[in-house]
């Protein structure tokens, strides 16, 4: 589903400490998948989204989905076909639990759980998190990988899809900066796992990296570097202000020139339109993007202009206009 990260037909599992937004980021990785935005700068195929949340509320949820929609540019009714989100908090949610054999028996919940992903056909389900739904000992290998295997890996089977495990690693794994919690066997049985950590060394609170600590069908580490920006992780480029403008300016002038100029009223606009923009650009929050847009407005460096045959409005480049 994600080249390299997310596999189609099996289990990955992601790793973070209770607070650092690791429900955060895996929330908009189910608004990705159900528009086809990318995520992170990582391509997504549109499809449908079927999340199991057990830590947050109702109203947590569609207060986090109010600044990822921002983010994406979308609204509440583009997700009502493809992202059913059920909200368990308070609620026995185990969907395994075992016997003094260490013989695992799926729940009624599961039962009932699997037949609704089933009937919705989902291509991504996420289990948050393995606290609410492992009724088993979590340093126990045996009962570790039938849970994996027989209770999460048979929901990928049924769908012929993902599914996303969301857990939190033990203080020894964080503090080894692994990201593992309990029996080697969790490691072990998934096919990729991913770590969501805080930076060392950061400036502001702010910054997270997503490290792919296990891949079985692609490089095993890999790093992506994030920030908080107005509710939402957004990839960090390391680009200066300046580049950034001088890189949004370049795009409005090769625009123009083209033929096909960037407009700045109605619909799309900048954000929708950044799909056109360098890829620089798509790191940037809607926000960023416009504030970039309003600074170089205010510098005289870019203008707005409405063409004379239309009532079209337009964001041109200042210098190359005047060179008219």
């Amino acid at each position: 589903m994600i080249k390299e990260w997310l596999p189609k037909g099996y289990v990955t599992a992601i790793y973070g400490d209770g607070g650092v937004g690791k429900s955060l980021l895996s929330q908009q990785l189910m608004t990705a998948v159900a528009t086809g935005s990318p995520w992170l700068n990582l391509p997504i195929q549109k499809a449908k989204v079927y999340a199991l949340l057990c830590e947050d509320d109702e109203q947590e949820l569609w207060r986090r989905q109010h600044a990822i929609n921002s983010y994406f540019d979308v609204e509440m009714s583009d997700l009502t076909d493809n992202l059913r989100m059920i909200s368990r908090v308070g609620s026995d949610n185990l969907l395994m639990i075992f016997d003094g054999k260490d013989a695992g028996q799926l729940t009624m919940f599961y039962q009932e759980l699997l037949e609704d992903i089933k009937s919705f056909k989902p291509d991504l389900v996420i289990l948050d998190t393995v606290a609410d739904l492992f009724g088993g000992n979590e340093n126990n290998r045996s009962q570790v990988r039938q849970f994996v295997q027989n209770c999460c890996a048979r929901i990928a089977r049924a769908i012929n899809g993902a599914v996303l495990l969301c857990a939190h690693p033990s203080d020894s794994g964080i503090q080894r900066k692994t990201g593992t919690g309990g029996s080697t066997a969790w490691n072990n049985t998934v096919r990729s796992r991913w770590y969501f950590s805080r930076a060392s060394n950061q400036e502001n609170g702010n910054t997270r990296i997503l490290s792919r600590k296990k891949s079985n069908y692609g490089p095993m580490q890999e790093d992506l570097n994030l920030e908080w920006q107005d509710g939402v992780f957004v990839p960090t480029g390391g680009f200066s202000p300046n580049y950034l403008k001088q890189t949004l300016i370049e795009a409005i002038k090769d625009a123009a020139s083209d033929g096909v100029p960037f407009t700045h009223t109605g619909e799309p606009g900048l954000f929708k339109q950044r799909a056109r923009l360098p890829i620089e650009l798509h790191t940037l929050s809607r926000h960023k993007i416009e504030a970039l847009a309003n600074e170089l407005l205010a510098e005289g460096l870019l203008i707005k202009t409405t063409s004379s045959d239309s009532k079209e409005q337009k964001w041109l480049d200042a210098a190359s206009l005047s060179k008219k």
